[in-house]
Parts: C-alpha cells; structure tokens; sequence
C-alpha cells in the first residue's frame, strides 16, 4: 500500500491485481508505503484495516483531501492466480504447495472445506470484502483487472507523467484448460463468489467505480444491499 502526500492519494494493495509492480514504479515516489506480506506485513492491509492510520493521516495534513484506488480481478480468475503462484516448484517443499493437485480440485477442496488450510476459505468474496464497509464501497476509485490500461492512463494523470510498470511477481503461465472446473464444482463456486462476480462485471460494463459519479454509487450499493438480503 502506498500513500503520496503530493498527489492526495492512497493506493490500495489487493492481491494478486499487479500490485507487485505498482509498489515497483511508485515506491521511490511515495511518502508512506506499507510492506511485507508476512508475519505481520502490511503490503495487502484494507480500507477497514487501515482506519487509525487514516485518522492520523487526515491530522497530519487536514488540509489535503485523499482519494483512494485499487484495482479488482475477475474472481475466479483471482483464484486461479493464487493456484498459479503456489504451484511454483520453489513452494515443493512447502505446505502450501498445490502442484500436485488440479485447479478443480483445489477449488472442490475449498468449498468442501477439507485437505486445504481453513483460512483458504477467506477466499471467497475476498475482494468485495476489502472493497466494502457497511455495505458499500469505501474506495473512492476501482478499476478492473482486464482494463488495466485504465488504471496506469488514471495514475499518468495523478502524477503528470508517464508510468513505467514492470511485470514482477507473475504467476506461472496457465496451461490449456488449466483452470477448468467440472461443471457442478463452478456452480459451487459461483455461488459462494457471487458479490465479487456482481461487483466485477458492473466495474468492466461501466469501465471503473468513482465515487464521485452519483450514478456509480447508486449501482454499487444496489448490487451489495441486493447480495445481502438474498
């Protein structure tokens, strides 16, 4: 996660979304980044996480004004990055190893919730619950994944200048129909996704979120409250 006084911006770190190469080209820029994504670490810390550090921040300079962004992935996309990364031979010896399983049954293991660790079930909707609060978005701009573009061209402009991003941190390459799940396991799937899948294909129809957009707001919160009371 990195904070610009300058610039009047926080940008949000949410796994697996590229974040890896954002903190690269902007790191040397920033006036606080949070790091780390073990014991402890930071790097990935939420809007809701973040709270005291922002009460603080809007002390430090209340006459600065902060808006938020990150970028959001398609959901089972996502998961299929997580399976990617951790079926890296470096992770052989290691319990979170998953290359001696398929993409579908990691998936079916999850929502059976057996022969993974518990907290893989954190997974599902993980991004709409960083994303959210009280059931709306508490970030003031989000981009989708498969429009990345977007996001670099909204940074260009933040910082009046062209951004180099560097591809670091990638997931091995998927395999032809690596990430294919039986039909049963994606219905699953799909249901237990579902907020992130709502949210996900309303940022790629209306290109991203702004908060600023009354439109945008209203479609959001009609979507999460809908999820909700379901």
């Amino acid at each position: 996660m990195l904070v610009f006084v300058k610039e009047s911006l926080i940008i949000y770190s949410m796994p697996k979304t590229g974040t890896t190469s954002i903190d690269q080209a902007l790191a040397n820029r920033s006036t606080i980044r949070f790091s780390g994504t073990r014991n402890g670490g930071l790097k990935h810390i939420s809007p809701s996480g973040f709270r005291k550090w922002e009460k603080a921040l809007e002390k430090q300079y209340p006459d600065k004004k902060f808006e938020s962004c990150c970028v959001m992935r398609e959901p089972v996309e996502w998961l299929g990055s997580w399976y990617r990364y951790r079926t890296r031979d470096a992770l052989k010896n290691n319990p979170r190893y998953l290359g001696n399983i398929t993409f579908n049954q990691f998936v079916k293991n999850i929502c059976n919730g057996k022969g993974v660790n518990p907290q893989s079930k954190n997974l599902f909707n993980f991004q709409s619950r960083f994303l959210t609060r009280e059931n709306k978005l508490i970030i003031n701009r989000i981009f989708p994944y498969d429009k990345f573009q977007l996001f670099i061209s909204y940074l260009n402009k933040k910082f009046t200048t062209e951004i180099n991003v560097p591809q670091t941190n990638v997931s091995p390459v998927s395999k032809n129909n690596e990430l294919e799940l039986e039909s049963d396991i994606s219905e699953r799937l799909q249901q237990l996704i579902s907020l992130d899948s709502k949210i996900y294909k309303q940022l790629m129809e209306l290109d991203s979120y702004d908060s600023s957009n009354q439109n945008h707001v209203s479609a959001f919160e009609g979507i999460i409250n809908k999820n909700t009371n379901a």
